[in-house]
């Protein structure tokens, strides 16, 4: 019994040590430390102190997403926006650092020690133009509150900018209405990777914005007159462009000033016995719509044919419906004996002016930059809209050019199929344009159920902000003689009783070597199509001809491949772009359904066509390849080349569409291509960005993936102690394809830096295909 209640007695020491223990560990005191944000945005926004104030937030929160400590953000009085967020009592530890509310957005990694601490952020204006290592950046426009600054906020604000929203979450720069200002404060941050906020204070410089231009009109009264200018009459010196249209070297030229009071506008040349001159083309500048500059040229293959001609005369014309009235004319001016070389001044057409496609229901748009070389535009906003004859609200497509898409990060279009109406956006952190006379923006398609219709599409506002945030308006009236209409017209069934009028082909068709060459030579027709069956061959020495012919010519060779009397495929050559007269071609071509060797790197269930050329190699010169699909119409189709060496699969075009059949895409050279309906996704189109933090005894490596991760079968994680050597050829790890992270815990020696990079893999036929390398992130072992 004595022995029993010494170990009760034993047992209630223990347990009374344990709970003393117990509670001391309690009553130890929680390491914490105190964080205070300080954002500073240069930027004026109007509402700045209402934006900041129980809007934007600060969260911490661990690896798991549990919150660990919030604060929210109060705007500063001063002079300076800034806006500061405190948070105290925080559990030291690494957490992630979220901020977001009233637009603006930032993300880090932040390791809390026990001490007080500040980071400073700035918006990316500022960024840009006074750049500092020890600030780091938050975006502004986030709309969608998701506190990620990317296209769905844009499209949000676009849309809110083409339907003229009043709602204050658009309204960026807090000045009362949604305009180009608040794209360009978006403009800044888009697109643009944030850095993280270091512990140093800076103060940065204010802006400010300036009031809109102001307008001014200027009325001109002028007479109807029409003059040759001085040295107009002659043979012209070297190539010269408007818009779209080349005069070549050597045509005979005619231009001269004309000022006429009528909107619609005609000249016309006779010769000396009042004949009409009208083998040439004309040419006209309106100016502001009632004086400029006109040119009439007749190119030099024509001229030879002119031995007549001795004296001209230039007639201006006002047109009103179908009638002509004669305004005013030169007096008979006579031909030099020996015409001179001439030069053509550089004219700077309408900042927004077209040129024709091949469908009569396309346009290209070009813009002419130097009209707007004292607005300097960083935004732009142009806003069209487009009528119907037939009073429908005609389908409206505008597909940006390539060039333009890459160079601007905002190249958008919004189109509102309930009115037709139709804004297109660029924008940009710097301004837009070098002077130029002509730059192509991109093309607009249009259709209607119309069997005959008119569609017009008439600029009705242009608006620009420069890097000051000032604010211009091309006027209405500037704008009114830039529209252009175009026209669907079905033809007419022939009444059989009536008899046919013969008529020359517009685009003649030869199926010999003579007569194309005699065609390029002296005809006067822009394309010539030259037909053969399938497995016909042209001999090495008539190509040599064709193309020597051809080549420096306005004109456009197709060669079409026939199967009695069917076209498969063809090739379009263009004279100006013949680079090489010596290639001999072999112009067959074999498309299949099939080819085992290329499948296995395409989208499953995509239907394809390869295209195998018994051609192999450069091509003459840049040829437009047409070939018919089985298809069906606006099918999207995108061209890759098949790379042998390397085994994988090239993007050489994209948004190809089938047209009656057949899709047409651009080569330079001859070998494997593929056309299929879904893009191929690759593991070399992921972008990865990698992180890392450090713990006693190991080094956390994290990624994050841009694009289709699905793609990948897994990531391969390289470790040096050098940033840009010693990664060697083999992994340090290999992580599955679920993984977003690896825990280094081996080979680590404390105190030492190590660097890693992360990509991604995927294994075809026992082969690995990889991504670009991720960024190189790195710690100091613990």
């Amino acid at each position: 019994m004595k022995k029993i209640s010494t170990y009760i007695l034993v047992i209630c020491l223990v347990v009374q040590l344990i709970t003393v223990s117990v509670y001391a560990k309690l009553e130890e005191p929680v390491q914490t430390g105190n964080l205070s944000i300080q954002m500073t945005c240069s930027l004026p926004i109007a509402d700045f102190d209402a934006r900041i104030n129980n809007n934007v937030t600060a969260r911490l929160a661990t690896e798991n997403n549990t919150t660990v400590a919030t604060g929210e953000f109060t705007a500063l009085s001063g002079e300076k926006q800034i806006a500061l967020s405190e948070m105290e009592n925080i559990p030291t530890g690494t957490y992630h650092l979220e901020i977001k509310g009233g637009g603006f957005c930032h993300r880090q990694e932040i390791e809390i020690q026990e001490m007080n601490q500040k980071i400073e952020l700035t918006d990316m204006m500022t960024a840009i133009t006074q750049p500092s290592s020890s600030q780091g950046t938050y975006g502004y426009g986030d709309l969608n509150g998701d506190n990620v600054l990317d296209q769905d906020d844009r499209s949000l604000l676009l849309n809110a900018l083409a339907v003229g929203s009043t709602e204050a979450t658009y309204d960026l720069n807090g000045d009362g209405v949604t305009n180009l200002v608040d794209l360009q404060y978006m403009s800044y941050s888009y697109g643009k990777p944030q850095t993280e906020g270091a512990v140093t204070k800076t103060v940065i410089a204010g802006a400010s914005i300036q009031s809109a231009n102001s307008k001014q009109e200027v009325t001109i009264d002028l007479q109807e007159s029409i003059t040759f200018a001085e040295d107009g009459i002659g043979l012209l010196k070297e190539d010269w462009s408007y818009n779209r249209t080349m005069i070549p070297k050597g045509s005979l030229i005619f231009t001269g000033s004309y000022e006429t009071s009528g909107e619609e506008k005609i000249i016309r040349l006779y010769d000396q016995e009042n004949t009409p001159i009208d083998n040439g083309k004309l040419l006209l500048n309106p100016g502001d719509g009632s004086q400029g500059t006109w040119i009439y040229f007749i190119e030099s293959e024509i001229v030879q044919t002119m031995e007549h001609l001795q004296a001209v005369t230039a007639e201006l014309f006002k047109i009103e419906g179908s009638q002509e009235q004669l305004l005013a004319k030169t007096p008979l001016t006579t031909l030099p004996e020996t015409l001179p070389e001439i030069s053509l001044p550089q004219i700077i057409p309408d900042f927004i002016h077209w040129g024709s496609e091949s469908s009569p229901l396309d346009a290209s748009l070009y813009l002419a930059p130097a009209r707007l070389i004292n607005v300097a535009p960083a935004t732009l906003q142009i806003t069209m809209q487009t009528t119907s004859a037939a009073g429908f609200i005609p389908s409206t497509v505008f597909t940006f050019d390539k060039a333009v898409k890459e160079a601007y990060p905002t190249a958008e279009y919004v189109y509102d199929e309930s009115t037709g109406r139709l804004d297109i956006f660029l924008s940009d952190d710097k301004n837009l344009f070098l002077p130029s006379n002509s730059i192509s923006l991109g093309k607009i398609t249009v259709s209607t159920s119309a069997s005959n219709d008119r569609i017009t599409l008439s600029p009705i506002s242009v608006k620009a902000v420069n890097l000051s945030h000032n604010l211009t308006e091309v006027s209405a009236e500037d704008l009114r003689k830039m529209s252009i209409t175009l026209k669907k017209d079905t033809p007419l069934p022939i009444d059989p009783d009536l008899p046919s009028l013969p008529s020359l082909p517009s685009n003649p068709v030869y199926n010999n070597v003579r007569d194309v060459i005699s065609e390029l030579e002296i005809g006067w027709k822009k394309e010539v199509t030259f037909q053969m069956e399938e497995g016909t061959q042209i001999s090495a020495k008539s190509q040599n001809k064709i193309f020597q012919t051809l080549r420096g010519k306005d004109k456009t060779l197709i060669i079409t491949i026939c199967e009695s009397g069917k076209e498969l495929y063809s090739f379009a050559f263009h004279g100006k772009q013949i680079t090489n007269v010596d290639t001999v071609m072999n112009f067959h071509m074999k498309p299949s359904d099939r080819d085992a060797s290329i499948e296995r790197l395409l989208e499953k269930e995509a239907d394809s066509l390869f295209l195998n050329f018994s051609h192999k190699g450069k091509l003459p010169g840049t040829a437009e390849v047409k070939v018919q699909t089985h298809l069906a119409d606006n099918q999207k189709l995108y061209l890759y080349h098949y790379n042998e060496k390397d085994d994988t699969l090239e993007l050489t075009q994209e948004d190809i569409l089938v047209r009656n059949g057949f899709a047409a895409f651009s080569l330079t050279h001859c070998s494997k291509y593929i056309l299929t309906t879904k893009p191929v996704k690759t593991v070399a189109d992921l972008k990865i960005t990698a992180s890392s933090v450090a713990g006693k005894g190991y080094i956390k490596v994290k990624w994050t993936v841009k694009g289709n991760k699905s793609v990948a079968d897994g990531y391969q994680i390289f470790r040096s102690r050098k940033k840009n050597s010693g990664y060697g050829k083999k992994p340090f790890f290999t992580a599955r394809a679920s993984a977003k992270s690896y825990k280094n815990t081996k080979a680590l020696k404390k105190g030492r830096r190590y660097y890693y990079k992360v990509r991604a893999y995927k294994t075809i036929d026992n082969r690995k295909y990889y991504s670009a390398w991720s960024n190189k992130a790195n710690r100091i072992a613990k």
